[in-house]
């Protein structure tokens, strides 16, 4: 029964008396006024929209609807007159959408870094920054396909595939890094002159005295795994799964990929002498310090700017 549109001076009144109305009941805790016995305008307002996003939707797939609405309350915030103040938007989703988002985000700085250091450890332990180089392609390999069986299965890069391929790198090194290390033992008792054959030869010797260990290991490694897929969890079937993937492609590539990558283009007989070690270990600390120092400043870019 009231007039429409309200006038302008009468417009925080009509408001009121119809605060203390039963249909106002349930918006009781959305409006407070500066004074209830003379009110003279609102404090705080709030309004509940339904939007488009899919239930369930997290990570970047609610990004877009997350950056729609800071756009849509920062150009209301700025039309709107002066007294009004700051309009602010929030919703249950957001803080998982940033979890998962941030974990993703940082699965990059992870890679890198995980990458470095394994490199700066096979460094240490073999002496030869050439068969560093051949295992870290033989990572990269199997960090590659992994990522690749994760898109044929339909998963997006979330939380737990973030957590994974953190893992992934880690695990990615176990198998080809023993095979780097029996190589280059029995690489000291090499002669000259060392060519495709003799690299051949000494593949050949490294997969009879360590490969049946090494499938072994990945075989019982896989079984165990196996139990996973059972869970009523389906983060933890997807845990096993992953790991299952993580695991099998491992020890092809180490023994399809890089067995054959040391045939072709191995490094040659070299002393190892504790010079040469020490030397490796403080170069590498030396290189591992600077990633810290940029990992360092580019993390504390991102949150600043984020």
């Amino acid at each position: 029964g009231m007039e429409y549109p309200v006038p302008r001076d009468w417009w925080v009144v009509r408001l009121v008396q119809w605060f203390y109305t039963d249909d106002a009941l349930q918006y009781r805790t959305d409006l407070l006024f500066d004074n209830l016995t003379h009110p003279t305008g609102l404090v705080f307002f709030r309004c509940q929209y339904q939007t488009t996003l899919p239930r369930g939707s997290v990570g970047f797939t609610a990004k877009p609807h997350y950056d729609w609405w800071v756009a849509l309350t920062q150009n209301l915030t700025a039309t709107a007159p002066p007294s009004v103040g700051m309009i602010r938007q929030c919703a249950s989703v957001w803080s998982s959408m940033f979890a998962q988002t941030m974990a993703v985000t940082d699965l990059v700085y992870s890679i890198a870094l995980s990458s470095a250091a394994a490199f700066l450890f096979v460094i240490i332990f073999t002496t030869s920054l050439w068969q560093s180089l051949l295992v870290i392609i033989t990572m990269l390999g199997i960090m590659g396909t992994t990522t690749g069986i994760f898109y044929l299965a339909g998963w997006t890069i979330g939380a737990v595939e973030a957590i994974s391929l953190s893992l992934l790198l880690g695990l990615s090194v176990d198998y080809c890094m023993h095979i780097a290390d029996e190589y280059l033992r029995l690489l000291q008792y090499a002669t000259q002159p060392f060519g495709f054959q003799q690299r051949s030869a000494l593949v050949q010797s490294v997969l009879v005295n360590i490969g049946a260990a090494l499938t072994h290991a990945a075989a019982t490694t896989v079984l165990s795994t196996c139990v996973l897929l059972f869970c009523t969890l389906k983060i933890l079937t997807q845990l096993g799964f992953i790991m299952i993937a993580i695991f099998l492609t491992a020890i092809i590539y180490s023994l399809l990929f890089f067995c054959p990558l040391l045939i072709l283009i191995g490094p040659g007989p070299f002393a190892i002498t504790l010079r040469r070690r020490l030397g490796m270990t403080v170069g590498a600390a030396l290189v591992a310090g600077a990633l810290i120092m940029v990992y360092w400043w580019m993390r504390r870019d991102l949150i600043d700017t984020g």
